[in-house]
């Protein structure tokens, strides 16, 4: 008896885990897509007069925002997603956001380069090539972002509903 008591307690908090690493990872997405649409809309990112200055804070965002973020995904909430999950439609889609990170770090991988050819160059038209891959990158990011939050939420909704009441 008291061993069953343990393992429902076990579960319990795993299940708080998880449910705690969705929260993060929805409310990582709210912030993400304001993030991208501000950076989107901001002047003072495509219209830094310094190249420097704008390679930087294209080379932040990307660390923070994209790479720092994915591997916050692939660690701890599409496990658990993917341990935790038994319908296949939820399990393949989760193995399809986990391709469109790989898509998107060679994406990152491409404008880093390009990054080091402006650095390296110089020229108005190499800052203003990147500038639209940049853009490019942000369209596929945002939409990706959309999606996940989308999968996510219902997800935990799911979870929810499927909880017994405290």
């Amino acid at each position: 008896m008291a061993h069953s008591a343990q393992n429902r307690g076990a579960e319990a908090r795993a299940s708080l885990k998880q449910v705690q690493a969705f929260q993060q990872a929805v409310e990582s997405h709210r912030f993400l897509s304001e993030y991208v649409a501000n950076v989107q809309q901001s002047t003072a990112l495509f219209e830094e007069a310094q190249p420097h200055k704008r390679i930087a804070a294209m080379k932040a965002f990307l660390a923070e925002h994209v790479v720092g973020h994915f591997a916050f995904e692939e660690k701890h909430v599409f496990p658990q997603l993917l341990a935790r999950e038994s319908d296949p439609a939820t399990r393949r889609v989760v193995v399809e956001l986990v391709d469109e990170h790989r898509a998107m770090k060679v994406d990152v991988s491409r404008l880093r380069r390009k990054m080091r050819g402006v650095s390296a160059s110089g020229t108005p038209q190499a800052l203003a090539r990147l500038d639209q891959s940049f853009r490019d990158f942000l369209e596929i990011l945002q939409a990706h972002a959309v999606r996940e939050d989308n999968i996510l939420l219902a997800v935990k909704q799911s979870r929810r509903r499927a909880a017994p009441p405290e």
